[in-house]
Order: structure tokens, then sequence, then C-alpha cells
């Protein structure tokens, strides 16, 4: 019983671990997407926008 528990403990303890190292590493990743993203985004409809426009 102990055994399991202390299994239990260390399995969940690992698991925070790892989900922590995920969203730390996962994080500036998704801010990088955003900021690359966005503008990007913006411009190619910008793009397109033109692209008809001119037609």
């Amino acid at each position: 019983m102990t055994l399991h528990f202390t299994v239990k403990k260390n399995y969940t303890l690992a698991l925070f671990f790892v989900h922590g190292t995920a969203v730390s590493c996962i994080w500036p990743l998704s801010l990088l997407c955003v900021f690359v993203g966005v503008p990007y985004l913006s411009f190619h409809c910008g793009q397109i926008h033109r692209f008809h426009a001119i037609r």
C-alpha cells in the first residue's frame, strides 16, 4: 500500500514537472507565433485585398 502511494505520488509529481516544463517551453513559442502570425496574416490579407482591388 505504501509503495503504491509512493509511486502514485511520484507519478503526480512527474506529471506536474512535465506539464510545467511543457508550459514554459510552449509559452514563448505561442507568443512568438502570435507576434509573427498576426502581422503576416494582416499583410497577407492586405495583399489579397489589393489584388482584388486591382482587378
